[in-house]
């Protein structure tokens, strides 16, 4: 089954309440049963979709005409005793929708689950993939910190800190990164293990560069050079890691628990965290300049060409945050 909601740049609102809670009832016709539903990856969903395109062309016009990828949902009979009272609401007649037969299902993620699952098959591949992504994403976050110009809002943040507190950036960095997920936990944001991950290791890459690279001064043509290098690389790496899949940064956990939960828009709810952020590191002193103003409009631009040219597509509703708003430093 697919989450077309035709040339609509938005999901339709029943997949979000399949997201929440998988189980659900279903009428194909005079059939009714109750069925788990889960999110197909990788080469399942590339098969299903050719399977899906196929049944309905216009899908294929669907998706080219929209910035988000078509999810595709895969449906299997409930098996065994279960609460009925707690099933979703979201799909009481899908008999216009397409349904396409797949094995049964390996795993779904209970109501109320806090982690998404991993992806066995490719875990270890997916460890040194996201590495890079997270090496590359350090040296951005170092080049543009040296080039003196300003930077993100949440390295303004930490680089005020690590000044105040005499530690480097890059450890405020894994500090502020675990107080942001906590806070993310606490509004019952779904994580993954990239999430801890993307904390763990970007600080560190990032203290690694900042100690070999010099602070550069008084040099404007190498100075917005390293800014805009910064910036693109930044977007490489974003578009590395997060097409891991392996779970949003704990700051875009963030953005996706306020959205949820005040019912702001993806852009809004970002943006208000990150004037929040850049007016708190700019009170205490810190690095607040063009570069932020420029990062924060090209760096959306940014990681959506890295998209394009690693051809990644987030498999859940994350996609128009981190594609389309200023990502930051996650």
């Amino acid at each position: 089954m697919t989450g077309s909601n035709g040339p609509d740049q938005s999901h339709p609102d029943w997949y979000f309440n399949l997201l929440a809670q998988p189980v659900a009832k279903i009428q194909v016709g005079k059939y009714q049963a109750f069925v788990n539903s889960r999110l197909a990856v990788y080469q399942e969903r590339d098969s299903l979709w050719q399977k899906l395109i196929e049944i309905w062309p216009a899908y294929a016009s669907y998706q080219q005409g929209i910035h988000c990828q078509i999810p595709v949902i895969v449906l299997t009979p409930v098996r065994g005793p279960f609460d009925q009272e707690k099933i979703s609401p979201s799909i009481r007649s899908i008999h216009d929708l397409d349904v396409v037969k797949s094995s049964p299902v390996n795993s779904v993620l209970p109501r109320g689950e806090m982690f998404i699952p991993v992806h066995r098959k490719t875990i270890w591949r997916d460890l040194a993939v996201i590495q890079v992504g997270y090496a590359l994403f350090g040296l951005a976050i170092a080049v543009m910190i040296r080039a003196n110009l300003g930077t993100g809002a949440w390295a303004v943040l930490e680089v005020a800190l690590s000044r105040i507190l005499h530690l480097t950036p890059g450890t405020l960095s894994v500090i502020v990164g675990f107080s942001v997920l906590l806070v993310a936990l606490l509004l019952k944001e779904k994580i993954g293990w990239g999430t801890i991950a993307n904390i763990i290791f970007i600080g560190p890459w990032e203290d690694f560069f900042l100690w070999l690279i010099p602070i550069v001064k008084d040099d404007p043509l190498l100075q917005y050079g390293m800014l805009f290098g910064s910036i693109l690389v930044m977007g490489i790496a974003s578009a590395i890691y997060i097409g891991v899949d392996a779970g949003a940064g704990p700051r875009d956990s963030l953005m996706l628990a306020v959205k949820r939960i005040t019912g702001l828009s993806v852009r809004m709810a970002r943006i208000s965290i990150e004037l929040t952020v850049v007016l708190a590191g700019w009170l205490l002193g810190g690095p607040l300049g063009i570069g932020t103003v420029i990062v924060a409009i090209l760096i959306g631009p940014a990681v959506q060409w890295g998209f394009k040219v690693f051809n990644v597509h987030p498999h859940k509703d994350r996609e128009d945050a981190l594609a389309d708003t200023p990502a930051g430093m996650d």
